[in-house]
């Protein structure tokens, strides 16, 4: 078993930010350094169709939070059930066919499930609560265990079965840990292009940060102190960045400051967060945000990081903003806390001839 010793004490300010660090300061939306995304004037609408579907058939946890994460193996989905430390694996017709894991640190065992990856038939799965990755293969059985620097963070498969995970490292955004669980730093965050006097806070609470992988190894972080897109190539250099549009960094940044103050704090340091980044079945990239004028997120051209708006169809419940989702064979498949909603896309998502 892995232990990942160097980088657990990876907690620390870079050293070109330590002049900078105490200044309070929050989001600059300026557009000095980074040009923004183009964006197609056609949006695509959700219609719901096809079901509401329980996570779950038991009533043995907690509504909230209960549902973590939602991907597709085939035509197999496969919903992280937080509630219940566990797995559920649906077939085609949204039937449970098995569940994988148990409650437990052990083997096998899952505490705090967070982020879920799929690749060749193998199930990732990161654990707040016992800090590590789970591995796990299509048939239920238990692999092997990764052990990292802190659990709560996304996981994605690179080329060959790379893991990727936050590096809670305040030089850069990634680990990419090998097959044999050698970890290393990877792509190295673009101090050119901050503000000069910039809030060095966390992407997510704690350090983790919005990731996605496309093809050819090809890496994508969603940085809201950037209120950017920045793509890296699968030697961790960096390839472009690319900032969303003014409108909504700042319909965002307003959404979060009004959340912050809800649990009590000032507000005034807000960023422009996001709810979920994915990658497509088609290879494109999937930006979800707390919905703002009936918009509730992005298709990304994983190449050109040309955009084309989502949007709910009229009359669609405002309260769907749900934790996350993915996009499968042309459908958005959104994530709730106790529930799966499907919805048809009106312009199906492109498929690979």
């Amino acid at each position: 078993m892995p232990l990942l010793r160097s980088l657990l004490p990876s907690l620390r300010i870079a050293p070109r930010l330590c002049a900078t660090a105490l200044l309070v300061g929050c989001w600059r939306g300026d557009g000095s350094a980074l040009p923004t995304v183009d964006v197609d004037p056609g949006p695509i609408v959700a219609h719901e169709v096809v079901l509401k579907r329980p996570v779950s058939p038991e009533s043995d946890g907690w509504g909230f939070a209960r549902a973590a994460a939602v991907r597709f193996d085939g035509d197999r989905m496969l919903v992280l059930e937080n509630g219940n430390s566990r797995l559920v694996v649906f077939d085609s017709a949204f039937r449970p066919l098995t569940y994988i894991g148990r409650p437990g640190a052990g083997p096998g065992e899952l505490r705090g499930i967070y982020g879920l990856a799929v690749w060749e038939g193998e199930y990732a799965i990161t654990e707040v609560n016992n800090g590590r990755i789970s591995v796990f293969g299509a048939d239920g059985a238990f692999r092997r265990i990764v052990l990292l620097p802190n659990g709560f963070t996304q996981v994605g498969y690179g080329p060959g079965g790379t893991l990727y995970v936050s590096a809670y490292d305040q030089r850069n955004y990634l680990l990419a840990i090998d097959r044999a669980g050698i970890a290393r730093p990877f792509a190295e965050r673009p101090w050119d292009l901050y503000p000069d006097a910039v809030l060095v806070t966390p992407l997510l609470p704690g350090g983790s940060v919005w990731f996605a992988i496309t093809d050819g190894g090809v890496v994508h972080v969603y940085d809201p102190q950037l209120g950017a897109l920045v793509k890296f190539g699968p030697d961790g250099r960096r390839l472009t960045a690319r900032r969303l549009p003014a409108a909504l960094l700042d319909a965002l940044t307003k959404h979060a400051a009004l959340a912050e103050r809800d649990f009590g704090g000032s507000g005034r340091g807000a960023l422009p967060q996001v709810t979920s980044f994915s990658a497509t079945d088609d290879g494109r990239l999937l930006l979800l945000f707390p919905a703002h004028e009936g918009m509730f997120g992005l298709l990304v051209d994983a190449t050109t990081y040309r955009t084309r708006p989502l949007r709910w169809a009229p009359g669609t419940d405002p309260q769907l903003a749900g934790f996350g989702g993915v996009v499968h064979r042309g459908r958005f498949y959104r994530l709730a806390s106790d529930e799966i909603r499907v919805f048809q896309l009106d312009s199906p998502v492109p498929r690979r001839r």
